[in-house]
């Protein structure tokens, strides 16, 4: 029997993508409509609107992004400095996100 937490699986996969789509929309950063549908298409499971805020106000405690929120209830975030150091590898990832091992390091 395996003890794995899948939520928290989900949680930390879910912050690891959300920062490396922001990294990809660099300089201009993304909606929360668009980076639900990629986190949709890589989780192979919807999240829901709340799911999405939940983790992109934990990635934006850590101060790994900014988010503009709307008076529509929509959300635009971008990386902070420390998040794209994050994303690029430069700097230790924070516990809570599942980023992937640095495969190309000797």
């Amino acid at each position: 029997m395996s003890n794995v937490d899948m939520d928290k699986v989900r949680r930390e996969t879910m912050r690891w993508q959300l920062l490396f789509t922001l990294h990809v929309g660099e300089p201009v950063g993304a909606g929360d409509v668009m980076l639900k549908s990629v986190v949709d298409e890589i989780l192979h499971s919807p999240v829901t609107p709340i799911e999405l805020h939940q983790q992109l106000g934990h990635l934006e405690k850590c101060e790994l992004c900014t988010i503009d929120r709307d008076h529509h209830g929509h959300w635009h975030a971008r990386l902070t400095a420390y998040g794209v150091n994050v994303v690029e590898y430069a700097v230790a990832c924070p516990e809570g996100i599942k980023r992937p091992a640095k495969y190309w390091a000797l």
